[in-house]
């Protein structure tokens, strides 16, 4: 039997909800299975009981001991993604996005991942989902948002926005389109995940592109690198591109190792016009600087438009390498594509807009985006 050394670092409220979330997850048989494959040990090495909860307590004492905590957490989820409390479970643990708010007329800042923080924030947004369904929304699109690498540098995220169609922005990867880069260099990395103790504990899951990979884009609008507050970019420049992926990842489990019939899913893109009043929420899922994800939120975030309306502008927190990710309305509906970031406000492609411009180019609906998560 393996040895137990040391006591655990864990405070007994959180010892207690990881054994219940583990406890309510997996029976002897699924867990054994786990552990063979995903730590290549048998639960018999660890300890020499036979019961469940036994098992499981020491399980849990001697992975906090030993310091591979975090790994078996993701080892968890990485077999049941979608179970609610081994989701709360890694929250408890720093795996969850980070969560930069701002609770107007509070400033920006970051703030502690607990209901407590969530339910003030939510609160904030004048949302209608309670934070149980607003978590499990946010748990959903973890999942279905990217960071995108050419030759393994990090260059921007993207997100699914159908079983094979990942969106991003044109200028992310501009050098694949012309030509400066090769469509074999680029991956789309999933669920990569980093704890507080900036312990690796997901690589993420990484896809190709296809070999029929690009599906549609438009550019942006040359003046806007020269001056991006006063350019009118039109209609057919809205700095957006559509990738297909191989193997079509929307389709899959979340995990190689997922015991569970629940695909990874995708986020709607709709053709719905949406009016982003003044002074509302939005929310944004990024990969900055190539890190784990983030959850930017600003309860006042709306500021208007540019003069056509082509870009809309808000508050909203974003670092480099935000470039490509969904920006979200305070009931979780995608309405626009994060495109830059200006002295004094942020701007965004309202997502009408780039289902407008698809129906010109004769590519909407979008193929295989029919049943969206």
């Amino acid at each position: 039997m393996r040895a137990f050394g040391g006591k655990m670092s864990l405070t007994p409220a959180v010892a207690d909800a990881l054994i219940g979330a583990l406890l309510a997850a997996f029976d002897l048989p699924t867990l054994r299975r786990m552990m063979r494959e995903q730590f290549n040990l048998d639960l018999e090495t660890i300890t020499s009981a036979t019961e469940l909860d036994k098992v499981v307590t020491s399980l849990v004492q001697v992975a906090d001991a030993e310091g591979w905590l975090v790994q078996l957490i993701t080892a968890a989820r990485n077999t049941y993604p979608h179970d609610p409390r081994l989701q709360a479970a890694a929250d408890r643990l720093g795996l969850a996005p980070s969560l930069v708010a701002a609770v107007r007329p509070n400033p920006l800042r970051r703030r502690a991942y607990s209901d407590s923080s969530l339910e003030k924030i939510i609160s904030g947004t004048n949302s209608l989902l309670d934070i149980a369904e607003w978590r499990s929304r946010l748990s959903e699109i973890e999942f279905q948002v990217c960071r995108l690498e050419i030759s393994s540098q990090p260059v921007g995220t993207g997100f699914l926005i159908g079983a094979d169609l990942l969106m991003t922005c044109y200028h992310v990867v501009e050098s694949l389109l012309n030509g400066e880069d090769s469509p074999r260099d680029l991956l789309a990395r999933f669920d990569f995940k980093i704890s507080r103790r900036q312990i690796v504990a997901n690589p993420g899951r990484t896809f190709p592109l296809d070999s029929d990979w690009l599906y549609d884009f438009s550019p942006y609008d040359p003046a806007e690198v020269q001056d991006p507050a006063h350019a009118l970019p039109s209609t057919e420049e809205l700095d957006y591109a559509i990738l297909r992926l191989s193997n079509h990842p929307g389709n899959q489990p979340v995990s190689e190792q997922a015991m569970e019939d629940r695909p990874r899913g995708w986020i709607h893109l709709t053709d719905r016009d949406y009016p982003f009043p003044p002074g509302s929420p939005l929310f944004i899922v990024q990969h900055p600087e190539g890190a784990p994800l983030k959850l930017a939120m600003d309860t006042e975030a709306i500021l208007g438009f540019n003069a056509n309306q082509t870009r809309v502008r808000y508050r909203t927190n974003t670092e480099k390498g935000a470039s490509g990710s969904p920006c979200f309305n305070n009931q979780w509906q995608l309405v626009a594509l994060h495109h830059s970031g200006i002295v004094n406000f942020n701007e965004g492609i309202p997502t009408h807009l780039i289902a407008a411009l698809l129906k010109q180019h004769g590519k909407w609906p979008l193929p295989g985006s029919s049943s969206p998560s």
